[in-house]
């Protein structure tokens, strides 16, 4: 949950001679980028397969999360690194690794979290058709501390917003803080959107009002 007023926050893009990356990473087309929808053949959700491509990102400013949408990357919110060049990769089956970040683009709060190649790790499928209200969907990350990473929470798409001159999704699956940069999944387990924020009345996260960034426009961001 970040902003107080009820809004996703915006940014600004970094511009050449920053100390950050900013230059995206080209991997391949959006259509290309080819991961496993986290369902079972028995059609439910599988929580191995999200414990195992789902990350605590720790940075030096907490944590938030990130999944993996492609070989040696992990796709979160700017707002995550805060600035970091390394974080550390916390996986939900144990798995653990330092990384670092390799494209940033702060006007969509995201950002492109690269780790080594050898480090095996599943990619989640990206949904590539729109995404209609009323759909279900789930959220899934670490909320409020490292220790309550893979949780798992339902809700359905409520709206399409434009706020800011920026889309979102906005559903009533629940996040909070340390939510942010994990995957909004639909009901057959591809990647639909990106946790950003929630709604903020006197400090208190309104559960049932929460925003999530659309995927393909994520990705595009970053060059992908």
């Amino acid at each position: 949950v970040r902003a107080d007023d009820g809004t996703p926050e915006s940014g600004s893009k970094r511009e050449a001679g920053d100390n950050r990356q900013t230059t995206a990473v080209q991997v391949q087309d959006m259509g290309n980028l080819v991961g496993t929808s986290a369902i079972t053949v028995d059609g439910e959700i599988d929580i191995d397969q999200l414990n195992s491509a789902v990350a605590v990102v720790r940075s030096a400013v907490g944590h938030g999360s990130g999944f993996v949408v492609s070989k040696g990357l992990v796709l979160t919110n700017e707002h995550v690194v805060g600035g970091a060049t390394k974080v550390r990769l916390i996986f939900g089956d144990g798995a653990q690794i330092d990384a670092e970040v390799a494209a940033v683009d702060d006007v969509r709060d995201v950002a492109l979290i690269r780790f080594a190649d050898s480090f095996i790790r599943p990619a989640l499928a990206i949904r590539t058709t729109a995404v209609k209200i009323g759909e279900d969907v789930y959220s899934f990350g670490a909320p409020l501390d490292e220790e309550f990473s893979g949780t798992l929470r339902k809700g359905i798409i409520s709206a399409h917003r434009e706020i800011r001159d920026l889309n979102y999704l906005q559903s009533d699956a629940a996040i909070n803080p340390g939510n942010s940069g994990g995957p909004l999944i639909d009901q057959n387990g591809n990647v639909v959107g990106i946790a950003v924020s929630g709604i903020m009345i006197a400090g208190v996260a309104e559960q049932g009002i929460n925003f999530f960034i659309p995927i393909s426009e994520a990705v595009v961001a970053l060059g992908l």
